[in-house]
């Protein structure tokens, strides 16, 4: 039950707001009606016992100065046992009690306040907390209690004043809160634009930079058959973008694709896949840049399941090389964003942009770039 004087958003500022998620519980036992709507009392004494009041000497307004009741517990000189019983509720995940307990030490010898929680509706109780002595007289004193033993299951909080000649005890501001657990982290996205260039025993890869805020590193997979596994080394930081292998085999095709990796350790799917096959230059080929754009005939043609993709770039651009069916729809992105100037290719492997196998059919490859548009016809024959 909430009160008028008060808010749940008053009161959260006691807790961290951040992570502030449900309230399950909250009391400050302004209202008239006490007990409290659904909660209980067990009385063994027939006047000292729980009851709505205020403490005169050490109001609860001094911490709350909306507080104008509390519920005390008076005390006597005889044998008292006197429960104020919450109503019963499902924990959430991650609870948490805070409540305010107003006691002098002085008389824990005595009589002492405890807290109790019961499971199966009141017939047994388990102790939470006892008031320590603190050695301070009668004060208000916030406590914590952690809850997530319970988490899922129907409760009940008992406060127990017990014992013979004690002192006055109050409670006030009873929350009871649930905190989620820390989200696992999603993964990052999986790196983009991978493009592959072949020279003499050995071939660069370079691909796009994620934007991904907690990227760590790049992993590599490399090897001599499509959809490589074994990962080859790792990048050095978020923004070493390129790896050059050497020692390879001429005339042997090579496939690789890259993962990203956060600081959590959390590795993405795989990037688009590039193949190439390192060769020495036969005399006369020419060695330089390319002088002119160019987008050449896939190979091979017809494919299955893949096929590579050349192509040229005389200089440093922002480019898309994409996949349609004969309808015009879109069916992958091969590559998208600025490449270097060089000679180029990416394989297809026949999946969509959701790794899903597409059937048999002709496919359109086309090369956009600002100043440079080509279109080739592929076949994928099953």
């Amino acid at each position: 039950t909430v009160s008028s004087s008060k808010t749940l958003l008053d009161y959260i500022t006691v807790v961290d707001p951040s992570t502030f998620r449900t309230a399950i519980l909250y009391e400050d036992f302004e209202a008239t009606t006490f007990p409290p709507d659904q909660w209980g009392t067990v009385n063994t004494h027939a006047t000292n016992n729980w009851k709505r009041g205020n403490l005169i000497d050490a109001h609860f307004s001094a911490i709350d100065t909306a507080s104008t009741f509390s519920a005390i517990c008076i005390w006597i000189a005889e044998n008292q046992d006197e429960w104020l019983i919450t109503p019963a509720m499902t924990l959430d995940t991650g609870t948490t009690l805070s409540f305010y307990v107003g006691h002098s030490t002085s008389f824990l010898v005595n009589a002492t306040i405890k807290l109790n929680i019961s499971t199966d509706g009141g017939t047994n109780w388990t102790q939470l907390w006892a008031a320590a002595d603190d050695g301070q007289g009668w004060k208000w004193r916030r406590t914590v209690v952690d809850l997530t033993a319970y988490d899922g299951q129907s409760v009940q909080l008992g406060w127990q004043y017990v014992g013979n000649d004690g002192d006055l005890v109050a409670l006030d501001s009873i929350f009871i809160f649930s905190i989620p657990a820390a989200p696992a982290d999603d993964p990052p996205a999986a790196p983009t634009g991978l493009i592959a260039s072949a020279g003499n025993q050995e071939i660069s890869f370079s691909w796009t930079r994620s934007n991904e805020p907690d990227m760590k590193f790049y992993s590599i997979y490399f090897g001599e058959s499509a959809n490589p596994t074994v990962n080859l080394g790792d990048s050095s930081s978020p923004n070493d973008t390129a790896m050059v292998v050497t020692g390879l085999t001429n005339g042997t095709i090579y496939y690789a694709r890259v993962t990203a990796v956060d600081s959590a350790g959390n590795e993405s799917g795989y990037s688009n896949e590039v193949s190439a096959t390192p060769a020495v230059l036969a005399l006369g080929e020419e060695v330089g840049l390319p002088q002119a754009y160019a987008l050449h005939p896939n190979h091979p043609n017809p494919f299955n399941p893949g096929t590579t993709i050349r192509f040229d770039l005389p200089e440093m651009v922002d480019l898309k090389l994409v996949v349609y069916d004969l309808r015009g729809r879109s069916i992958a992105s091969l590559s998208s964003g600025q490449m270097p100037a060089g000679y180029h290719q990416v394989r297809w492997n026949g999946r969509d942009r959701f790794g899903r196998s597409v059937p048999s059919g002709t496919y359109i490859a086309r090369l956009i770039t600002p100043d440079y548009t080509k279109s080739i016809k592929m076949v994928l024959l099953k």
